[in-house]
């Protein structure tokens, strides 16, 4: 079975079929304005009274969170398993513009598939969430057929990256990368995240660095609750950020 991609309705009435699932409409639209991802900046605004907390970042403006921090459910975060189809914007330079599909839901073990479509190419990716958090197990490129690769011979448990750790709290650090190589902290939680004039709250903040090239600037990702991914910057080593990725709609939301 190959990917219909001659319309919209078409490729969700495929994914309905090899989901099993009952998707619901729309959940969330986002401002057609939020196109232009290379000229616009992440603002957030945090109703917090704490100043204590330094960021090193001059873009977007930020306030981090209140010492109190929210208790979190880290099964709200997950990305890419809660809704059928996420559409992101790149910049074109760095991260280019793809569309995100759920193709196989989470199962009891906690396995779902994703496939990442840029242009004509098609990538599958495969996710395990644990008792330890969200693992990426592989990828697999030049992605064509319809299949369920969640148990694959190429999927191998022990090699695996760290995505996001199941315990939620500003400054935990955790390895990520098959190879371990990326150093990542959970940095601030944020009261408060805006996207244009799309308002997310408590947006977990994960800054990246890759220790392989302590040169290279460092990637910040933004999850929000319920969308999960809604972000990502580069940041150089100066605190100067550029905002590369951004979540622009998601449709058919999942319940498990």
């Amino acid at each position: 079975m190959f990917y219909n991609r001659g319309s919209k309705s078409e490729q969700l009435l495929i994914l309905g079929l090899g989901l099993g699932l009952c998707l619901t409409p729309i959940h969330t639209a986002f401002a057609q304005d939020q196109t232009s991802s290379s000229e616009s900046q992440i603002e957030s605004q945090v109703e917090s009274q704490d100043e204590n907390v330094e960021t090193s970042e001059t873009s977007p403006s930020e306030t981090p969170a209140e010492q109190s921090q929210p208790m979190l459910s880290f099964e709200s975060f997950l990305p890419f398993c809660q809704y059928v189809e996420y559409v992101y914007q790149g910049d074109e330079q760095e991260i280019a513009s793809y569309n995100m599909i759920l193709e196989f839901a989470k199962d009891q073990n906690g396995l779902f598939q994703a496939v990442k479509f840029v242009g004509d190419n098609a990538q599958a990716l495969i996710y395990q969430v644990t008792d330890q958090g969200l693992y990426q197990l592989a990828t697999f490129d030049n992605y064509l057929n319809v299949e369920d690769l969640r148990y694959s011979d190429q999927v191998d448990p022990n090699r695996r990256s760290l995505i996001l750790p199941r315990n939620i709290q500003i400054g935990v650090e955790f390895k990520s990368g098959y190879n371990q190589e990326i150093n990542a902290t959970i940095e601030d939680i944020i009261d408060e995240f805006y996207l244009g004039q799309v308002a997310y709250q408590n947006v977990v903040k994960v800054r990246e660095a890759d220790t392989s090239n302590p040169n290279q600037a460092s990637l910040v990702k933004y999850y929000a609750p319920k969308a999960g991914l809604i972000a990502v910057q580069i940041v150089d080593q100066s605190g100067q950020a550029v905002t590369v990725l951004q979540l622009n709609s998601i449709d058919g939301e999942i319940t498990y």
